[in-house]
């Protein structure tokens, strides 16, 4: 029964390292018993009570002092081959402990199927379904890096420039402004367009075209004025054309025409009104509406010699500065402010209430101011050195003051 108590012996020592539970430890236990059916497990704690204390008793005599070296050799030669052993298996994966106690407990278990039943077969369990993986998000795309911002560069800022001063102007060199009630020099002749007595107390010079817009639109104030104040009232028509402007000029010079058939104002609000271009053939129509000679007023027309006229006008207003159109002075007065009838108007009641009595318009202008542009003195140029076209010491020489705008 010797060999019983070693067995339970080292099945007690693997259990107390704990490389056995309790429930492996009481199986080999009951194997050992079925091997060794005539020992108890009282026996064999008894043998192996027995076996400890021979064990002592051997150790404590004379031959463990004789064979203490050897056995201390055999211990320490063991210890290392044990110790390869185990670094190998350890190496390999397995250890020695878990072998041994595989090979006894698969002992055991060919033990056990021999005398226990088979069990009933077990139904397997189904194997579980697939489970669909979960598909991954999309990695997200990394945005590009934006380069660094660079900060602007501050403006750089001239430094302020010194303010140049005025130049003086002494007093005497300002202008002063016109009067209010400023007189200018209007010469009024005989070939002049009138409507109106020539003895009216309130003579209103007008200066326009059949071309400006505005003038076109003040047209039909002329025979308002003249339908208001009756025989009190003398309006005269005057040409303000510039060289620029042929279309203005032929109209004016047309007009004239009609005039000579005693046709002007017929002419003149019929023209003033006319949406068409201004050349002949508008002119003739407009002659023919207002019941003029055909070709009498085409023979005028053509003729060119009312163009003096209409230019000589020009050159009025000129030497008045009556440079806006319309541009309207009452017994000399020139009216200011916007171009309405109510402003004319207001200025013809002025000149009615204050006008000197036993004086005549021409008597009322001819003190008044003007620039003269055409006077009986001839002025002199020292034209030395500028460009001349034309042969030197004509009798006529034109100078022309002009720039390239």
């Amino acid at each position: 029964m010797i060999g019983v108590a070693d067995e339970l012996k080292k099945l007690a020592e693997l259990q107390e390292q704990g490389v056995l539970s309790t429930q492996e430890f009481e199986d080999q236990k009951e194997r050992l018993l079925r091997e060794y059916p005539g020992a108890s497990v009282h026996e064999s704690a008894d043998e192996a009570m027995a076996s400890d204390a021979s064990e002592e008793t051997t150790l404590g005599g004379a031959p463990f002092q004789r064979w203490g070296f050897v056995l201390v050799a055999l211990c320490f030669v063991v210890g290392i081959t044990v110790g390869r052993h185990w670094e190998a298996s350890m190496e390999s994966g397995n250890d020695p402990a878990t072998e041994w106690l595989a090979k006894h407990m698969s002992t055991s278990a060919q033990s056990a199927s021999d005398s226990t039943p088979a069990p009933q077969a077990v139904q397997p369990t189904p194997a579980p379904q697939a489970v669909q993986p979960t598909p991954l998000p999309a990695a997200p795309v990394p945005t590009p890096a934006l380069p660094p911002k660079v900060a602007p560069r501050p403006p750089v800022v001239a430094p302020p420039k010194a303010p140049i001063p005025a130049p003086s102007i002494t007093p005497s060199a300002v202008p002063k402004p016109a009067k209010p009630d400023q007189v200018w020099r209007v010469t009024v002749r005989d070939e002049d367009a009138q409507l109106g007595p020539k003895d009216a107390p309130a003579t209103v010079v007008l200066f326009s075209n059949f071309e400006n817009a505005t003038s076109k639109a003040f047209a039909p104030n002329v025979r308002r004025l003249v339908k208001e104040f009756g025989k009190k009232v003398r309006v005269v028509f005057k040409h303000k054309v510039i060289p620029g402007s042929p279309g203005a000029i032929q109209a004016s010079e047309a007009a004239l025409a009609a005039g000579e058939q005693g046709k002007f104002w017929e002419f003149h609000d019929r023209l003033s009104v006319s949406t068409g271009s201004l050349s002949q053939a508008t002119f003739e129509a407009i002659g023919q509406e207002v019941g003029l000679n055909t070709k009498r007023f085409q023979k005028a027309l053509t003729s060119g010699r009312f163009r003096a006229q209409v230019l000589q006008d020009s050159l009025l207003a000129n030497g008045l500065g009556a440079h806006s159109m319309p541009n309207i002075l009452v017994n000399g007065v020139r009216t200011r402010g916007e171009k309405s009838y109510d402003v004319m108007k207001a200025l013809v009641e002025e000149q009615l209430a204050n006008r000197p009595k036993g004086r005549s318009y021409d008597e009322i202008v001819a003190a008044g101011k003007g620039f003269e542009q055409l006077g009986p003195s001839v002025g002199g140029f020292d034209t030395q050195g500028s460009a001349t076209l034309g042969k030197a010491g004509a009798r006529v020489q034109v100078v022309v003051f002009e720039d390239f705008q």
